[in-house]
């Protein structure tokens, strides 16, 4: 069958019968939705599409907590079976002593070669830093080699320096410099974190604001700071679904002294990550494309948290390979607990889809998020119109290559 013909045959299917498939010769301009017709939905875009689930290595990685070069906290990640930490530390603002005003890369000018050739699990040290700017957003900056530095709107900037103002230019000139901009616990419910477009990624769980909650601290207290964070990933992913979201110690990893009433909490925020292998590229690459799972691990001792054999997309559904409970997030709520969900049962108008996986214990599994559109919706407006079916009709053409990672036409 030729690509037009399987385009032809996915409109029809879709509701476009009286359509040429993908505009060819077609004067009606109509939208099918805005006239009612029902949507096809399908998955747009799937973060775990590249995962080789019986050979990836599962990497467990900490994108966030203050373990700078410390030998104690190196150990102690080494000890708990991570494979990737972080050397990060407050960073960039001059004024506050207690920011770093250099970068920790490479390792092996700030971790004695002893301390490094003595690691049984952790395979890759990674450059990162929690860059303070101005107050108002914090983030942190794997993968940035380079230290960036705040300097207060209107003053004079040094030319010899990576400099910033706005949280805007921070994301902009993190990514400039090859790293990897995520916004640190983004909590504050009157914040639209989503205004922030140069972000690539968002804390979904962070052990801190957990810790601060069970001390009774108002601020923790008043509102549940985590569900704020994760509220704040849905609205972003509404327009940017490709946001990743992570879990994070935050100062309460592995090392930290907490009572035993807190064994719950410690070293409870962590990621892992799908790699072909735990070189850096590889890592990043993984990581990069969403093939991650964030993780909340409440239980005790830690790593008990349910396990996801794999995930998978077989044509409208998905499904998440686990002995586990898993409920689905449809566009920020609640919608069914199943391990697959058919994504053309959904709602029109849906556009973003994410699993969390739980147990009895407290841990959960976030997912990261799906993508979902209308078949046909090539532009990405999330209806199907003259200008999808011009597209179409290019990339049938062989003027332009699909776009995302599936049959942008909906032939597949």
């Amino acid at each position: 069958m030729s690509s037009t013909q399987r385009m032809r045959r996915a409109l029809v299917v879709a509701g476009l019968a009286t359509l040429v498939a993908c505009g060819g010769g077609s004067t009606v301009d109509e939208d099918p939705i805005d006239r009612g017709q029902k949507q096809e939905l399908r998955v747009w875009r799937n973060p775990y599409r590249d995962v080789l689930w019986d050979s990836d290595i599962a990497l467990l990685a900490q994108h966030h907590d203050h373990v700078a070069a410390k030998t104690t906290a190196l150990r102690a990640y080494d000890a708990a079976g991570y494979a990737v930490v972080g050397l990060q530390d407050y960073s960039g603002v001059p004024a506050l002593a207690y920011t770093l005003k250099y970068r920790i890369w490479p390792p092996e000018a700030f971790v004695a070669a002893d301390v490094l050739g003595s690691f049984a699990n952790l395979k890759l040290l990674l450059p990162n830093a929690e860059e303070v700017g101005n107050g108002a957003l914090h983030a942190t900056s794997p993968f940035l080699t380079e230290y960036v530095e705040f300097v207060a709107p209107g003053q004079a900037r040094d030319l010899a320096k990576q400099q910033y103002s706005t949280e805007q230019e921070l994301g902009e000139l993190v990514t400039r410099l090859g790293g990897f901009p995520i916004m640190a616990h983004p909590w504050d419910p009157q914040n639209e974190y989503q205004g922030y477009t140069r972000y690539r990624g968002m804390e979904v769980y962070n052990a801190f604001a957990e810790v601060m909650r069970r001390r009774g601290t108002e601020y923790y207290v008043t509102q549940d700071r985590n569900a704020v964070m994760r509220s704040k990933w849905d609205i972003t992913m509404r327009d940017r679904p490709e946001t990743i979201g992570i879990a994070v110690n935050d100062h309460f990893g592995p090392d930290a002294s907490l009572p035993a009433d807190f064994a719950d909490l410690k070293d409870s925020g962590k990621v892992v990550v799908f790699a072909r292998d735990s070189s850096l590229a590889a890592y990043r690459t993984a990581f990069e494309r969403g093939a991650l799972l964030a993780v909340q691990d409440r239980s005790v001792p830690k790593g008990g948290w349910p396990q996801v054999a794999r995930i998978g997309v077989v044509g409208t559904s998905i499904t998440v390979a686990t002995a586990a409970r898993v409920r689905w997030i449809v566009d920020g709520a609640p919608d069914r607990e199943s391990p697959t969900l058919d994504v053309a049962t959904l709602r029109a108008g849906t556009r973003v889809v994410r699993a969390e996986v739980f147990d009895g214990d407290g841990s959960v599994v976030y997912t990261q998020g799906f993508a979902v559109r209308p078949v046909g919706d090539v532009d990405g407006d999330y209806d199907v119109d003259r200008d999808d079916r011009r597209l179409c009709a290019r990339i049938a053409d062989g003027d332009i290559a699909p776009v995302q990672q599936i049959d942008a036409c909906g032939a597949g």
